[in-house]
């Protein structure tokens, strides 16, 4: 993808081109998420918009001398030596040796929970969201949501290369797309409306035009999602696609698009996916059984007789 040229400029070097700023002096921008006082040094760990940076000051390398008032959750700049070393397993590491830090701007107060932790340890769930801007700094918790742009991101791309087109339909509806039953009730200037319970009818609509088409946007329905199978908003990821020959056409699309989404969060999102020690599947090939023959395996194998051979119970 070409750069952004022009007006735009940023004079601050990414974690991920580190390597080629070896032993040269650059900027980063970001968060002291903690700081680690030692005798004679002192690390000071950097949180950037993905990552966590160790920096180090210590006063024989260092222009700036130990101010004060710096302290965890302080937004900065450090101008320092990127210096590289390897760990234990042999990989290479980077960290910042400090040459000057300029404090941008200071906390207003103490964090009411502690985030620099590998995790929000002991709090709870209430707590976590009632406090969401400042618990998703919490690096594990930032984490969930860059997979979650991972699986997205994936999506989007892999159906634009395969000739998709983006549609964005509306989510307030004159009736429910799939009955009415669990659909929410608005008031729309004196008329009764509902959310939106899924874009079906807008895709089948939109593939007379343009043959294949996808969203990516939130659906609401109006049932208690206090159980495993009900969610009264998420986020729906849904395409339609005209001039196929077979449903087996949907099952390949679907197979390939799973499959390209797993191996980006393999490569691009492979920190994040550490850090939550997220098992990511290796898509191959599904399996497909019809309909019937697993009614018969039920019947069969398993000793158990379905209520209704046209559908599938719980």
């Amino acid at each position: 993808m070409e750069k952004i040229s022009g007006t735009i400029t940023n004079d601050c070097v990414k974690f991920a081109d580190f390597k080629n700023f070896n032993e040269q002096i650059i900027t980063i921008h970001g968060y002291v998420h903690r700081i680690r006082e030692m005798t004679g040094f002192s690390f000071v760990i950097i949180r950037t918009e993905k990552e966590t940076i160790q920096c180090v000051y210590a006063p024989e390398f260092s222009d700036y001398r130990w101010d004060a008032k710096l302290c965890e959750e302080a937004c900065v700049k450090v101008k320092g030596k990127v210096v590289s070393s390897k760990d234990a397993k042999g990989n290479e590491r980077f960290e910042i040796q400090i040459h000057d830090i300029e404090i941008l701007s200071l906390p207003a107060d103490t964090l009411p929970i502690v985030i620099n932790k590998k995790q929000l340890d002991n709090i709870q769930l209430n707590t976590i969201l009632d406090l969401r801007p400042i618990a998703l700094r919490n690096p594990k918790e930032r984490a969930i949501f860059k997979i979650q742009e991972g699986i997205q991101r994936g999506f989007r791309e892999f159906l634009t290369r395969n000739s998709f087109t983006e549609i964005h339909s509306p989510k307030i509806n004159f009736a429910g797309a799939e009955g009415g039953t669990n659909v929410f009730k608005l008031d729309y200037f004196g008329k009764q409306v509902y959310l939106a319970q899924s874009p079906q009818l807008y895709k089948q609509a939109l593939v007379g035009v343009y043959e294949r088409v996808f969203e990516v946007a939130p659906v609401f329905r109006a049932e208690y999602h206090d159980t495993a199978r009900h969610l009264n908003e998420y986020i729906s990821m849904d395409f339609e696609m005209g001039f196929i020959n077979n449903f087996y056409d949907i099952i390949n699309m679907e197979t390939a698009l799973l499959k390209y989404i797993m191996n980006l969060l393999k490569t691009e999102y492979k920190e994040e996916v550490e850090l939550l020690h997220a098992d990511i599947p290796e898509i191959t090939e599904i399996p497909c059984i019809k309909f019937m023959d697993a009614k018969k395996i039920l019947v069969e194998k398993f000793k158990y007789q379905p209520k209704d051979m046209k559908d599938c119970d719980p």
